[in-house]
């Protein structure tokens, strides 16, 4: 049986994120990844990349990666999707913010990218869209459908059932935007994880490289390597070209690829952003909330774009990640920095009242009590 393997592969770092760490991923994994598949023409893959990466990678002048990038896209090895500009967790944001995030990104990938950033628009199945954590909601898809996307990505999870024949062509019920589905197994320990004829990948791209070798270390996931030439790698849109014309529409769940069903019964689709029984991620949107707000309502200060550029680094779901914990440990200086920015934006506003003023800074100071107090507690 012939097997078929579609790689989504998702570059990001928090726009807070530190210079050296930035580097250093550079050198680990976005660079060599580029020049992995410019040496691999048979190797065809799906690519995001937010625009916080990519104001960075800019910043730092890495145009090497953006050179090598565009010709992978203009040789048809590599599709580029759409997503949100600072990677916030969609279903917990407005819808007007969803969009404003979704243009923002769209501009300053075009700058970057030219006209290989829209490429994909041409193929049979259009552009697609990366959902940040792959958390869906029917809202976000009804948004990502407004501003012109033709398909999304979607977790196993967020299927009615697990049982996924990837063989079959799944659309969302009210948008009829085409599915690519991550499969869990590649979450398992298991060797032998290419069970089906079609095998969906949806991973970080940081995951993906080993660091010894400066090599794409397949066996993260997958246990055949880039030598395995038995193997045939498609784009989304290759992998919707071959599939049956049939098509079956499904009512999602709202999820996200750390969601289990666990969680799903227990009404908590987004644990890793927003449990009820973490108390720092409550507070944390609640001050996200009201910083918002406070921006909104002053559109005519001096200072109001400088206070929205720093709401929207502020809006990083990193931010709630580290506050969970279970995954690579609790973080307070990464919850600090999330943080930070929203305080910053409170900051900048010239017109805010003095009284308006100490309010947000006693409930910053009471967050980051709190965020050290558990860190220091739990030692």
């Amino acid at each position: 049986m012939q097997k078929y393997v579609i790689y989504l592969f998702h570059l990001y770092q928090p726009s807070w994120q530190e210079k050296s760490v930035l580097r250093a991923e550079y050198n680990r994994t976005y660079f060599p990844l580029v020049k992995i598949l410019e040496q691999n023409p048979n190797i065809h893959m799906t690519v995001n990349i937010t625009g916080s990466l990519t104001q960075q990678l800019l910043d730092d002048e890495k145009t090497e990666f953006f050179d090598l990038l565009k010709m992978l896209v203009d040789r048809n090895q590599v599709e580029l999707t759409g997503s949100a500009m600072f990677h916030p967790l969609l279903p917990l944001i407005p819808e007007n913010e969803i969009l404003r995030q979704i243009q923002l990104n769209e501009e300053l990938n075009q700058k970057a990218l030219g006209d290989s950033w829209k490429k994909a628009q041409a193929s049979p199945f259009g552009r697609g869209f990366y959902l940040p954590e792959l958390a869906y909601s029917d809202t976000v898809a009804r948004v990502i459908r407004q501003a012109g996307f033709q398909w999304i990505t979607v977790d196993q999870s967020s299927m009615p059932e697990n049982n996924v024949d990837w063989s079959k062509r799944y659309q969302e019920k009210n948008t009829e935007l085409p599915l690519l589905i991550h499969n869990r197994i590649f979450h398992s320990t298991s060797e032998d994880r290419f069970m089906d004829t079609y095998n969906v990948l949806i991973s970080d791209g940081e995951n993906q490289i080993d660091e010894q070798n400066m090599e794409i270390d397949w066996n993260t996931y997958l246990y055949h390597t880039i030598h395995d030439h038995s193997i045939i790698y498609l784009t989304a849109n290759e992998y919707f070209s071959q599939i049956p014309e049939d098509k079956i529409s499904v009512a999602l769940h709202q999820s996200s690829w750390q969601t289990s069903d666990e969680d799903l019964n227990a009404n908590t689709p987004f644990p890793l952003w927003d449990m009820p029984s973490n108390a720092i991620h409550q507070l944390l949107w609640s001050f996200l909330r009201d910083v918002r707000a406070a921006v909104i309502q002053n559109p005519h200060d001096l200072q109001a774009y400088r206070a929205q550029c720093e709401l929207d680094r502020g809006l990083s779901s990193c931010t709630w990640w580290w506050a969970d914990g279970r995954i690579l440990g609790y973080n307070p200086t990464n919850i600090c920095r999330g943080l930070e920015s929203m305080i910053s934006a409170v900051r900048a506003l010239e017109t805010l009242q003095k009284k308006e003023r100490l309010v947000f800074e006693k409930r910053y100071s009471q967050i980051v009590f709190e965020v050290w107090a558990r860190h220091w507690n739990s030692q």
